[in-house]
């Protein structure tokens, strides 16, 4: 038997009120609305309503504009042989080239301008941004992708162009930009990858 859920205004005065609830979600809708805009609400026979302030948005499955995500596969293709490269390369010659992610930007210290003028730069050095669907407590998670070095554009293209020859001093090269002209809270590494290999 589900709960019985409650919603009331417990208290209100010298500019305060006082929101009691029973049911956590309900909790969570209400912050919601209070913080982010994200519900219209409002409480009937102590029971909370809430209606999505923006569209709903799609999963990325159905969106047949975006397709094809991948080529298909020619019958030679699919008559020949497939290897599984191990989960780290040693031949990194092979398939190797590090992807880089920014998380919390503009932190710490947050502002909306220092946001803009890091993600502009961001963009600028090849970066896409890459945002979640926003969840039912109004929140969202966002991180800047970089696929490969080999994606790099403007001053952080060109700082890795003029790096060494290895791939770790390419990498140190970009690290050391990124470190000095983008303010965030984390920077990670990808550097193991598990892919297959279709054969020509």
């Amino acid at each position: 038997m589900e709960k019985q859920r409650k919603v009331e205004v417990a208290s209100w005065g010298n500019g305060k009120i006082t929101i009691e609830v029973t049911a956590e979600t309900d909790l969570e809708l209400i912050v919601a609305a209070l913080r982010y805009g994200t519900y219209y609400i409002r409480v009937q026979n102590g029971n909370l309503e809430a209606i999505p302030v923006h569209e709903e948005l799609p999963p990325p499955f159905p969106d047949e504009n975006m397709l094809p995500f991948w080529r298909r596969a020619t019958t030679d293709e699919m008559a020949g042989g497939r290897e599984m490269f191990d989960a780290y390369i040693m031949d990194k010659s092979r398939l190797y080239s590090p992807a880089i992610f920014i998380n919390h930007l503009a932190t710490p210290n947050y502002t909306k301008k220092k946001y803009i003028e890091n993600g502009q730069k961001l963009t600028s050095y090849g970066f896409e941004c890459l945002r979640s669907r926003r969840g039912k407590d109004g929140k969202f998670w966002e991180t800047w992708f970089l696929p490969g070095l080999w994606a790099a554009k403007g001053d952080l293209g060109q700082i890795i162009s003029i790096a060494k020859d290895t791939e770790k001093q390419r990498l140190d090269a970009a690290i050391g930009l990124l470190r000095k002209e983008i303010s965030f809270a984390t920077l990670d590494v990808s550097e193991q990858r598990l892919a297959i290999s279709i054969d020509d």
